[in-house]
């Protein structure tokens, strides 16, 4: 626990002071030596722990007034430092507790401008009073409470969120996956909504995050504009296979009546070349060519959703294609 400290004045009612600063330059001529103190002093500023202010006996009222609640009571968080600043003088900042406590505090009586520092790093609520003015109601409350706990979490990031790629190109996506809170555990990728003639697929789907990012790459794959052959129906029956058994039917009547009437054999056998020529050309007859769907043109979202195990926790997360010609 921080020992207190408290600034008393002089004997004389003057407020102790420090050295001025010209002092210090005609001592420390160096420009280093200013920018070492610097150093030092600004990571104090930024990291030390928050410090809360009380006025003791402003304007000679036997009070104690704090800087946030305007009252007789502070509220402050486990860790966190309370300085009270003496407005008047003859009053003390002394704990409610016996002073064989761990937990007890005393100013012991001092003056106007003096100072007193006190670290709180035990949750409860601590009464103290001016022991001068006690029995005229000069009393206060302090009420310390737990450091707020961050649950296990994590976020996510997509780089890039956006890109514009050619129709039957692909594009990929990199997300990142930060714990918070001691989070731990696996994080599940699943594509959730996108446009039609669009594939989109996770590597790795999931990913293990223990204590440091994680990432997954997503690609997405569109469709261009193809011509296909397909032959076309004509009541149930495609058009080739009635154009079969038309010619195959015309080639025999024609065959048979030629055998049977035994004249011409060279004839017969230019019919059946004939005839196989024409079976040779039927799978191409009747084809016809059409264009298989793309995906469609413009910008279009995709919507990720990220989940661990349990679906305790989850996130979603979209990016966007931007398709052209």
């Amino acid at each position: 626990m921080l020992q207190y400290i408290h600034r008393q004045p002089q004997r004389n009612g003057t407020q102790a002071t420090i050295p001025s600063l010209g002092l210090f330059f005609r001592k420390f001529r160096n420009p280093y030596f200013f920018l070492f103190i610097l150093f030092l002093a600004f990571p104090c500023s930024l990291f030390c722990q928050n410090s809360h202010s009380v006025d003791v006996g402003p304007n000679g009222q036997l009070i104690f007034v704090d800087s946030v609640s305007g009252t007789n009571v502070t509220t402050i968080y486990v860790g966190d430092i309370v300085t009270w600043n003496w407005k008047s003088s003859g009053h003390s900042v002394t704990s409610a507790l016996q002073p064989n406590d761990p937990l007890y505090f005393d100013s012991n009586v001092i003056n106007n401008g003096s100072v007193f520092h006190f670290q709180f790093n035990t949750p409860g609520t601590y009464l103290y009073t001016c022991v001068p003015h006690e029995e005229l109601g000069m009393v206060a409350k302090l009420i310390v409470l737990p450091v707020p706990t961050v649950p296990p979490d994590y976020g996510i990031t997509v780089s890039p969120n956006i890109a514009t790629i050619h129709a039957g190109q692909s594009a990929t996506f990199t997300f990142t996956v930060a714990p918070s809170g001691g989070f731990t555990g696996a994080v599940n990728f699943a594509c959730n909504t996108m446009p039609a003639q669009v594939t989109c697929t996770f590597s790795p789907a999931t990913v293990n995050v223990a204590g440091a990012s994680a990432t997954s790459t997503l690609t997405v794959s569109t469709t261009g504009t193809n011509a296909m052959l397909n032959r076309p129906s004509m009541g149930g029956r495609s058009a080739p296979t009635i154009g079969l058994w038309s010619t195959l039917g015309l080639l025999g009547i024609l065959l048979v009546g030629r055998i049977q009437s035994g004249k011409n054999k060279g004839l017969h056998l230019r019919m059946l070349q004939c005839l196989a020529i024409t079976l040779l050309m039927l799978p191409l007859a009747g084809c016809a060519g059409t264009e298989k769907p793309s995906t469609q043109l413009g910008v279009s979202p995709i919507t990720v959703t990220t989940s661990s195990p349990t679906g305790s926790i989850s996130h979603p997360a979209v990016v966007y294609i931007n398709v052209v010609q």
